[in-house]
C-alpha cells in the first residue's frame, strides 16, 4: 500500500518533508481520512502546545484537506497511554496515512521498525506476485486442455450432423418422387376435367351462336321492313328501326357470349396441346405423336370458329350503326314534317327565328338536355312546385312533360341561324332563337294545384320585363274540368290579366275527345285555344284530320286554331317519370314522341314568337287574329268541331297586321277557387285539397286577390296570397318585387337518371292543414301518368308513342 510520511518540528516554525509517495490523487488520499476525522476515525493532528490545532504547514502538506482543529480528546489519541502522548509531544513524529483510511502515529524511535515492516510488506508482495504467476500458468494449461477437448467434441458433432443431412436428403428425394407421381396423377385428372369443361363450353357456345343467328334474322327483317316503309313514302318507320336496333343489339350480345365460351375452349385446348407436345418430346412414340396431331387440329378448328364469329360481330356492329343512322334520319323526318307542315321556313329564311322574344312555360320544369343548353337559352323563374324544397331537382323537369314542350317551342342544337337544309342533321324547335322562361309548378308525378298555377301566372305578369326580360308569350298546356263561367273563374281571370298586360297566352283545349268542351282556362275567349290535328305525314293541309283525342268545344266557346299534335318529336328527359313509363316512345336515344293538345299548343306558342320577332309592335289581339285568319280549313271535320283551321305561317308572313281589338265581356275573378279545380283535386295521405284554400291552407279571398292581379302586383317579394313562397329559394335570387336577377343555366349536361325528390315531407311548408288533417310526407297521389294517358287530365299531353 502506498503511504505518506510527513515530518514536523513542533516549534511551529520549521517544516520539512521527509518523504512523499503519491500513487493516487492527493485529494483521494486525504478525503478519506478527513471524512473519517469528522466521524471520530483514526486521525490525530498534533501541535506543539497540544491544543490539537492543525499547523499551517501540515494543512498545506495535506492539500488543504484538514480545515478545522480536531480535539485530541475525541480522537484516537485519547485512547493512547499518557506516557506515549507525552513522548509524541517532545519528539518528531511520522504521520502515515494508508489507503484503507487508517492512520498510524510513530515516534522517531519507531522509524527503523516501520522500515522493516515496509521491507517485509514488499517481500510479501513479491511472494504473492510469484504465487499469482504460478496460478495463472496452471490456469492457462487447464484452459488449453479444455479447448482441445471441446475441439474433439465439435468434430464428432459435425460428423454426426453430416450423416443426418445425408439421411434427410435421401428422405426428401423419396418424398419428391412421390409428389411428382401425385402431381402427374392430378394433371391427368385436370386434363380430363378440362376436356369435360370444353365439351360443356362447346354446347353453350353453339347455343349462343344459334341465338345470334336468330337475332340477326329478326333484325334483318325489321330493317328491311323499315326501309320498305320509307321507300313507299310512309311517315313513320321509327318503330321498325327500333326493333331492328334491338335485334342487332341482341345479336351482338349473343356473339359476345359465344366468343367467351369459345375462347375458354381454346385456352383448354392449347393447354392440352402443350402437355401432349411435352409428352411426345420425352417419349417419341407413335401414339404420342398422333395425340399432338389430333390436338393441333382441335386448336385450329376453334381458331377458325372464333375468327368467323368476330367477323359476324363486326358485321352486326356495322348493321347496328347503319340502322341507328336510319333511325336518326327517321327521327329528323318527323321533326321536318312538323316544321314544314306549319311553314316556318318562310320566317326562317328571312331571318326571323323568335330572337328577342321570351316565352314563359308554366309546366313541370325544364331539364338541361342537349338542344336546350345554349348560353342564356333558359332562364329559371319561380319554382312553385312541391319539388322545390329539394335542392337537387329544383327547376328541373323530373316529370318529362315541360322539356318535351320546350324542345318543340324553341329547341336549338346550334348557335347558328336555322334552316330547313340543316333539319336533317340538327334539332330545331319552331322558334329556335327565342328564350325560354322556366316557371315550374308540377312535381315529379305531375301533381299540381290550381292555386300554384294562378300564382305562377301572376308571377309571369309581374316579372315580364325584369332585368332585360321580354315575356311576350305564355304557354299553358294545362287545363281543369272546372265549369265555372269564365267571367267568374279565378284561373280564367288570371290568364285574361296576362293577356291585357301584353302577353299572348296560348292554352291547350284538352284531350277528352271531339265531344269534349274546352278545358279551363281555354274557355276564356281572349286567349288562343289550340286543338290538335294529324297532318298524316304531309305538308299539304288538305289531308289534315282532327285527332280523336282533341277537344273541340261547343257553340259557346270552341277552338281558335289547330296545329300538329300527333306523334311529335322532341327532347327526352332520361329517367323522368314519363320516360320510365313509356319506353316505346323513345327514338334514337335523345328524342321522345308525344301526342296531345299540349304538343299542339307548344307549336302555336313558337309561331306566335316568330310573328312577334317580325312584328314586335303587334298586340296579343293582333297575333291571335293573324293566326286565325291565315289558318287553313280542315276537310273531314268531325261534326262537333265546327270552328278553327290549321295554322299556316306561309299566309301570315306577308299578311297586313289586323287592326283588331277583342271586345269580350271581362272576367271579375270573383268565383271560387274550388270551382276552378273542377274534379282535379290533390289528395295526400288520404286528405283532399278541397274548399276555398290554397296549398298552404290559407283562405282564398278573391276580392283581395283580383285587384292586385289586375295591377300586376299580387306578389310582394316572395309572398303571394298571404304566405311566403320563399321556401323554394327562387334560384338564390332576391325577390323584392322590383329587383330580380334571374338565373340561367351554364350549359352543363344533366343525366336525369335519378330523382331525390321522390317524396315530400311537407316540413318546409307552412304546416297548415287541408280539411283539418295535416301533411304526413308521403308521395303524391294526385295527377299521374298511367300508361299512355293522363288519369287526372290536368296536363294536356295525351299519350307517348
Amino acid at each position: 500500500m502506498p503511504n505518506i510520511a510527513l515530518g514536523l518540528s513542533w516549534d511551529g516554525k520549521r517544516f520539512a518533508a521527509l518523504a512523499l509517495s503519491i500513487v493516487v490523487a492527493m485529494s483521494t488520499l486525504i478525503a478519506a481520512p478527513v471524512q473519517a476525522a469528522e466521524t471520530n476515525a483514526n486521525i490525530i493532528v498534533l501541535e506543539a502546545d497540544g491544543s490539537g490545532a492543525a499547523p499551517e504547514a501540515l494543512v498545506v502538506a495535506l492539500g488543504g484537506a484538514v480545515t478545522q482543529p480536531l480535539d485530541l480528546v475525541n480522537g484516537f489519541a485519547a485512547e493512547l497511554p499518557a506516557s506515549q502522548i507525552e513522548t509524541l509531544r517532545n519528539s518528531p513524529l511520522v504521520l502515515s496515512v494508508v489507503l484503507d483510511g487508517s492512520v498510524q502515529l510513530y515516534g522517531a524511535t519507531d522509524a527503523e521498525k516501520a522500515a522493516e515492516e515496509a521491507q517485509k510488506a514488499a517481500e510479501k508482495e513479491a511472494k504473492d506476485a510469484e504465487k499469482a504467476a504460478e496460478e495463472a500458468q496452471k490456469a492457462a494449461e487447464k484452459a488449453a486442455e479444455e479447448a482441445a477437448k471441446d475441439a474433439e467434441k465439435a468434430a464428432k458433432d459435425a460428423k454426426k450432423a453430416a450423416e443426418q443431412a445425408a439421411k434427410d436428403a435421401e428422405k426428401a428425394a423419396e418424398q419428391a418422387a412421390k409428389d411428382a407421381e401425385k402431381a402427374a396423377e392430378q394433371e391427368a385428372k385436370d386434363l380430363e376435367d378440362a376436356a369435360k369443361d370444353a365439351a360443356k363450353s362447346k354446347e353453350t357456345s353453339d347455343k349462343e351462336a344459334a341465338k345470334a343467328d336468330e337475332a340477326k334474322e329478326k333484325a334483318d327483317k325489321a330493317s328491311k321492313k323499315a326501309a320498305e316503309k320509307l321507300q313507299d313514302g310512309e311517315d313513320d318507320a321509327s318503330d321498325e328501326f327500333d326493333q331492328a336496333i334491338a335485334h342487332y343489339t341482341a345479336q351482338i350480345e349473343a356473339i359476345d357470349a359465344a366468343l367467351s365460351e369459345l375462347e375458354q375452349q381454346q385456352a383448354i385446348a392449347l393447354a392440352v396441346l402443350d402437355k401432349a407436345i411435352e409428352k411426345a418430346e420425352k417419349k417419341n412414340t407413335e401414339s404420342n405423336l398422333a395425340a399432338v396431331e389430333e390436338q393441333t387440329e382441335v386448336v385450329k378448328v376453334l381458331g377458325e370458329k372464333i375468327y368467323a364469329l368476330e367477323k359476324d360481330r363486326d358485321k352486326a356492329l356495322y348493321d347496328l350503326e347503319k340502322t341507328e343512322e336510319y333511325s336518326r334520319r327517321a327521327a329528323f323526318d318527323l321533326l321536318e314534317e312538323t316544321l314544314k307542315a306549319v311553314k316556318v321556313d318562310e320566317y326562317w329564311k328571312n331571318g326571323f327565328d323568335g330572337s328577342g322574344v321570351d316565352i314563359a312555360i308554366i309546366d313541370s320544369g325544364i331539364a338541361p338536355v342537349a338542344g336546350l343548353t345554349g348560353p342564356g337559352k333558359v332562364i329559371n323563374g319561380a319554382d312553385l312546385s312541391f319539388d322545390s324544397i329539394f335542392d337537387e331537382v329544383r327547376y328541373l323537369d323530373n316529370f318529362g312533360h315541360g322539356t318535351h314542350l320546350a324542345g318543340i317551342i324553341a329547341g336549338n342544337d346550334t348557335a347558328s341561324a336555322p334552316s330547313m337544309e340543316k333539319i336533317k342533321e340538327e334539332f330545331y324547335g319552331v322558334a329556335p332563337g327565342a328564350r325560354l322562361i322556366n316557371v315550374k309548378v308540377a312535381d315529379h308525378s305531375g301533381a299540381v294545384d290550381v292555386s300554384q298555377v294562378i300564382a305562377a301566372i301572376d308571377w309571369v305578369v309581374q316579372h315580364r320585363n325584369d332585368n332585360g326580360m321580354n315575356i311576350r308569350v305564355l304557354n299553358l298546356s294545362f287545363g281543369t274540368s272546372g265549369v265555372q263561367d269564365y267571367q267568374l273563374d279565378p284561373l280564367s281571370y288570371a290568364v285574361e290579366q296576362a293577356w291585357h298586360h301584353g302577353i299572348v297566352v296560348v292554352v291547350a283545349a284538352g284531350n277528352d275527345g271531339n265531344g269534349g268542351q274546352l278545358r279551363n282556362p281555354a274557355t276564356n275567349p281572349f286567349v288562343i285555344a289550340v286543338g290538335a290535328i294529324n297532318s298524316n305525314g304531309t305538308i299539304d293541309t288538305s289531308d289534315d284530320e282532327v285527332t280523336d283525342f282533341s277537344n273541340c268545344g261547343n257553340g259557346t266557346r270552341s277552338i281558335d286554331v289547330y296545329a300538329p299534335g300527333q306523334t311529335l318529336l322532341s327532347l327526352r328527359v332520361k329517367g323522368s317519370t314519363i320516360d320510365e313509363a313509356n319506353p316505346q316512345a323513345v327514338i334514337h336515344d335523345r328524342f321522345f314522341k308525344g301526342s296531345g293538345t299540349s304538343q299542339a299548343t307548344a307549336v302555336v306558342s313558337g309561331l306566335a314568337a316568330l310573328i312577334l320577332d317580325q312584328r314586335p309592335e303587334a298586340t296579343p289581339d293582333q297575333v291571335k287574329a293573324l293566326l286565325k285568319d291565315s289558318s287553313k280549313k280542315i276537310k273531314g271535320f268531325a261534326d262537333e268541331c265546327l270552328t278553327g283551321g290549321t295554322v299556316h305561317m306561309g299566309s301570315t308572313y306577308n299578311a297586313p297586321l289586323p287592326n283588331v281589338t277583342q271586345a269580350h265581356v271581362l272576367s271579375t275573378g270573383l268565383g271560387t277557387i274550388n270551382g276552378s279545380r273542377g274534379d282535379h283535386q290533390l289528395i295526400h295521405d288520404g286528405v283532399t285539397l278541397d274548399g276555398e284554400i290554397d296549398i298552404f291552407g290559407n283562405p282564398w279571398v278573391p276580392g283581395v286577390w283580383a285587384p292586385l292581379a289586375a295591377q300586376g302586383s299580387s306578389w310582394s317579394g316572395g309572398d303571394w296570397n298571404g304566405s311566403s313562397w320563399s321556401g323554394s329559394s327562387w334560384s338564390g335570387s332576391s325577390w323584392s318585387g322590383s329587383s330580380w336577377s334571374g338565373s340561367s343555366w351554364s350549359g352543363s349536361s344533366w343525366s336525369g337518371s335519378s330523382w331525390s325528390g321522390s317524396s315530400w315531407s311537407g316540413s318546409s311548408w307552412s304546416g297548415s292543414s287541408w280539411s283539418g288533417s295535416s301533411w304526413s310526407g308521403s308521395s303524391w297521389s294526385g295527377s299521374s301518368w298511367s300508361g299512355s294517358s293522363w288519369s287526372g287530365s290536368s296536363w294536356s299531353g295525351n299519350n307517348w308513342s
